[in-house]
């Protein structure tokens, strides 16, 4: 994964950096919680404040164009993104891997 910052804005009046970035993979559409690591990485930015708004590819190609939001603390992000973007992240985050409990509750469930 090859990451370019375009732009790196920061919006006071909101008390957010809104960044623009491109990235080229090797594989298929890269994840956002892999692409949000490397932005914090980065940026020196904290994880738990960074959200991936937006990522777009077109078809075929090997890169992806997308814009982040970076927000000062926690309250500020719960503040200004919709309420169904931040449960829909904390829903995949909070999601087990599929293998060892996954499995195993599909089975119980058969079973009864």
């Amino acid at each position: 994964m090859e990451l370019k910052i375009l732009s790196d804005v920061e919006n006071r009046l909101i008390k957010r950096k809104e960044i623009a970035f491109s990235v080229a993979q090797d594989g298929g559409t890269i994840k956002r919680d892999e692409l949000a690591k490397e932005l914090c990485k980065r940026l020196n930015l904290h994880p738990e404040n960074v959200l991936i708004v937006r990522i777009d590819q077109g078809y075929g190609l090997k890169e992806s164009v997308g814009v982040a939001h970076a927000y000062e603390n926690r309250e500020t992000l719960e503040k200004y993104e919709p309420k169904t973007i931040i449960a829909r992240i904390a829903k995949k985050a909070a999601k087990p891997k599929e293998g060892s409990a996954g499995e195993a509750a599909k089975e119980e469930k058969r079973e009864e």
